[in-house]
């Protein structure tokens, strides 16, 4: 049995650990490799991690396609287009040319191919081994709804050349989807009964993983954080944000901050303690006193993470409702998912959506 694992958030790779590290556990035969898309900070350092570990047979970096960073246009298709017809030569320029010529053949090598996703590197992989078994596993909170092969395969253009050529989305469909909370998941990526758990988080495999991630302790015991999101193109995500800010400034000294990897106005935080950002968010939640976590923001996966992933119910803030700009079409999306949230708490009423600043400041002073 030969495996192959595509990944290219941590969060992802968290995951794939956790599947490998308890697979063989029970099971030590079988060949696995694992691919990390260089698309996080620290991807290569943390494949150097991966790799002293011995979890995998072999374990490739690969270069981000640079294709969907083009600008819309011609140019942009017609790459695509290239791209889709010569899936091999593809994964040369994701490999490099040393380590594909390490792997040698990429064609029909692999029964089984896990992915988060139908984006364009495991299409690619899925349409040079047909063959292969495809296993969806937990991407956060995009994967708890609808279908996730559909929106991860890309924008329209990308469909379309997913149904010319046959690959993508319309052939791309799993057999099953792996996630850490079977009661949370609405996916109708697989059928329902394809919705299978993934191994806990026990405490052997926390400490592999630590390790792995070079976990760094914390000395930030604030049990208040606000989780940023990256929303300057939002309309009235700006306005949102200033106005949660002038009330959080009152509370400033219980109140870490903890920056979104895409959000680079560290200087507006500057008022309040920064959380180490280099820890995997995941991994920092079981060092909190979660009876006592208060997590603030507009909407963000990492609100949701706790639940999902260790059945932890922390007091959870949404600000989304103070957005008087919002659209109809995305507080539906919020309104259904922190719906869905509230139904599988114990303690419903810590899920919280303060409609103005008044609100929030009343909520915050009952919590301090």
């Amino acid at each position: 049995m030969r495996c192959l694992y595509i990944c290219d958030t941590p969060y992802q790779l968290l995951n794939v650990l956790n599947i490998v590290f308890h697979e063989k556990s029970t099971d030590k035969k079988g060949f696995r490799e694992l691919f990390i898309i260089n698309q996080f900070r620290t991807a290569e350092k943390v494949a150097e991690h991966v790799k002293q570990k011995k979890l995998f047979d072999d374990v490739y970096i690969l270069s981000r396609d640079e294709t969907k960073f083009l600008p819309v246009g011609l140019r942009r298709n017609l790459a695509m287009a290239f791209d889709f017809l010569t899936p091999i030569n593809f994964m040369r320029k994701r490999l490099g040319k040393k380590q594909f010529e390490k792997i040698g053949n990429l064609k029909n090598q692999y029964d089984y191919i896990y992915a988060s996703g139908a984006f364009s590197t495991v299409a690619a992989m899925l349409k040079i081994n047909p063959q292969a078994t495809f296993i969806m596993y937990d991407d956060g909170l995009g994967s708890y709804s609808g279908d996730y092969i559909y929106r991860s395969s890309g924008g329209k253009a990308n469909r379309i050349f997913c149904r010319i050529f046959h690959v993508g989305s319309d052939i791309c469909r799993p057999v099953k989807l792996l996630v850490n909370n079977v009661e949370l998941c609405k996916s109708s990526s697989v059928d329902k009964k394809d919705i299978i758990a993934l191994p806990a988080f026990d405490d052997e495999f926390i400490v592999f993983a630590e390790d792995v991630f070079q976990f760094e302790k914390d000395n930030d015991d604030t049990n208040m954080i606000w989780l940023t999101q990256p929303l300057d193109s939002t309309l009235g995500g700006v306005e949102t944000r200033e106005c949660v800010k002038s009330v959080l400034l009152s509370f400033k000294s219980k109140i870490s901050v903890r920056l979104h990897p895409r959000d680079f106005d560290t200087d507006y935080y500057d008022d309040f303690a920064i959380c180490n950002n280099q820890n995997l968010w995941e991994l920092c939640l079981i060092r909190k006193n979660n009876n006592k976590l208060v997590l603030i923001s507009y909407y963000s996966s990492a609100q949701f993470t706790p639940k999902m992933l260790f059945d932890l119910e922390p007091v959870v803030i949404f600000t989304y409702s103070m957005n008087k700009y919002i659209s109809d079409q995305d507080r539906r999306s919020f309104d259904s998912a922190t719906d869905d949230l509230k139904k599988v708490y114990k303690n419903p009423e810590k899920i919280i959506h303060p409609q103005d600043e008044a609100e929030l400041r009343e909520i915050l002073e009952g919590l301090v």
